[in-house]
């Protein structure tokens, strides 16, 4: 230290110029009335300031803790002012104004390193306050700015620090400086990508730190969520983070040419559970392929494997996800959901072809078994390449079995008494033909338990009323005009695997009133016994089983007001017939 301290009457002033932290420094001041009493106001300038260690030791212990805590390094150009009010045993009041430039800055509880740290900084002993303003940083390619706050008005002080990046990576170096219950959420989603967000924490000395995210945007990212990994990317996502959740405000992104949409929470209690909820999932063009069966769980995989739905599908709804920090617990489910489809294919013991409309879901999977019920609103679908509109009802799974319909009808009670009319929208139906179709069925699902069982078994009950003979003519059988009738009928029909010669059940017909003018098979018989043109029957009934891949009839009955045959025989689903007819 070298200078001069001046004597001006009762006052001294001081002009001293030295080395702080060995580099040049300045005071500079007055002290008036010298003694226990005496008025000082000093000031201090210093062009580089290092912020070391011996900087460190020199603050209070409270701030000591605080620039420990912060990690903070560099040099700044600072002045300091310190002024003694006149009296005795006062109290020095301090402020410090300082400009940071070439710093460093990496908080303990929030390890993101800042390199080329610059800002301003503020110190009132009075307000018992540190400012940290205008704060610039880099970490990578991630430009950063943030304030900073530190108030000892209460023990043990409040440390708040707020930095905004932008064009940050999400990489593991911000993943391990994000608090413990986000690196979970980290984890469930693995993101990559460029992120812009604000953090906020909030410390005190000796307590742990709370870090909160108001604004987080992520942009030509990826992300593949632990518990469904189904790989995402082309990922635009905000969100935010407070108290051990995540709310997704906004979610886009694609799997090849499968658009995905989403809005929902993530959230962690102190045991370590999470549940994570997409409330408004919309996902288009969903191609239920091989990698999104794998990202299924267990049970709910081998559902969809037997239902093996083909084709783009849409849907939306609400997922959620559970799980445990335990690794031998299951991640468990639940969703509500509605899908579209447009001309795929599914398979519910019969091959649905050409599948338009609506289905819901409703559901959970405890890890063990899944449960859902749901309702069935479809346009349009072809069974056996007939097709049915307006297809309208219930279905259910628990476990490996589906049941399609009225439970009521495919199983029914062993006490006949509980065996009442079931009401209509407890039943699948159909438009078809001019008529009503309903259909009940049960399916049994492979079950792995289960080491005897395959194949899918399943069992179908469907009946027929009021079917229009010659729209299905129209329809189906092309060249036949002059056919007309009004159809009601029913058939059973139960089997295992998806082949035809596992398939038997039984059935009838009835077309009544009838025209049956051209009956391929019958009008050669007709023929023989008078002109065609005066043969009609009126009347016609079918009995039949199913069995070999074939229709066996048991008997044919046809009514006419001059002829009645009657006959039986096989027609084979191929179409090859094996009738024998006689007359009545």
């Amino acid at each position: 230290i070298s200078g001069t301290l001046k004597q001006d009457g009762g006052d001294i002033d001081v002009n001293l110029t030295g080395q702080a932290g060995g580099h040049p420094a300045t005071l500079s001041g007055r002290i008036r009335n010298p003694g226990p009493k005496a008025e000082g106001f000093y000031k201090i300038h210093a062009n580089r300031l290092s912020l070391d260690d011996r900087f460190v030791r020199a603050c209070q212990p409270e701030l000591q803790k605080t620039l420990a805590a912060l990690n903070l390094k560099g040099d700044a150009t600072a002045d300091l002012t310190v002024y003694r009010p006149p009296g005795a045993d006062q109290k020095f009041a301090v402020n410090v104004t300082a400009r940071l430039t070439e710093a460093s800055l990496q908080f303990v509880h929030f390890p993101y390193r800042l390199e080329k740290l610059a800002g301003d900084i503020k110190f009132s002993s009075a307000e018992k306050t540190w400012l940290f303003e205008n704060l610039r940083a880099e970490h990578g390619k991630a430009r950063l700015t943030g304030t900073a706050s530190f108030v000892k008005r209460q023990a043990p002080g409040l440390l708040q620090l707020t930095i905004t990046a932008r064009n940050a990576d999400a990489d593991q170096q911000l993943e391990r400086a994000l608090p413990p219950s986000l690196q979970e959420t980290w984890n469930q989603l693995s993101p990559g990508g460029r992120l812009d967000l604000v953090s906020k924490i909030r410390w005190g000395p000796g307590q742990p730190a709370i870090v909160t995210l108001p604004e987080a945007k992520l942009t030509n990212g990826e992300l593949t969520l632990r518990a469904f990994p189904y790989p995402l990317d082309e990922v635009e996502a905000t969100f935010s983070y407070a108290n051990s959740q995540v709310i997704l405000k906004s979610l886009k992104g694609k799997h090849d040419h499968t658009g995905v949409r989403a809005k929902g929470s993530m959230w962690w209690n102190p045991d370590g559970d999470w549940t994570v909820r997409l409330d408004e999932l919309t996902v288009d063009d969903l191609l239920p392929d091989r990698l999104f069966r794998r990202a299924l769980p267990d049970d709910l995989r081998d559902v969809i494997e037997e239902i093996d739905p083909a084709g783009p599908i849409s849907l939306d709804g609400m997922v959620e996800f559970r799980g445990t920090n335990r690794p031998q617990d299951p991640v468990t489910a639940a969703w509500d959901l509605q899908t579209i489809h447009t001309g795929g294919k599914l398979t519910t013991g019969l091959d649905l072809e050409k599948v338009y409309g609506r289905l819901s879901a409703q559901g959970t999977w405890n890890g063990d078994r899944v449960r859902m019920t749901g309702k069935i609103d479809l346009d349009s679908v072809e069974v056996w390449d007939y097709q049915f509109t307006h297809v309208q009802g219930p279905y259910s799974i628990d476990g490996s079995q589906v049941i399609v319909g009225s439970r009521q009808v495919v199983l029914p009670d062993a006490n006949s008494r509980n065996r009442g009319r079931v009401p209509p929208e407890e039943r699948v139906t159909a438009r078809a033909i001019g008529g009503v179709i309903t259909l009940d069925a049960r399916v049994a699902l492979p079950d792995a338990k289960v080491a005897l069982q395959k194949e899918p078994t399943y069992l179908v009950k469907a009946t027929m009323s009021k079917g229009r003979l010659e729209q299905y003519a129209a329809r189906y059988m092309t060249g036949q005009k002059n056919l007309q009738g009004v159809m009601d009928g029913w058939i059973d029909v139960s089997g295992r695997g998806t082949s035809n010669d596992k398939m038997t059940g039984r059935g009838q017909l009835r077309i009544n009133p009838a025209a049956l003018y051209e009956l391929p098979v019958i009008v050669q018989v007709a023929n023989l016994i008078g002109p065609p043109d005066k043969t009609a029957f009126r009347y016609a009934l079918l009995d039949f089983n199913i069995a070999n891949s074939q229709f066996l009839f048991n008997s044919i009955d046809l009514v006419g007001d001059t002829l009645s045959m009657r006959g039986r025989g096989s027609a084979k689903f191929d179409g090859r017939l094996n009738l024998d007819f006689y007359s009545m």
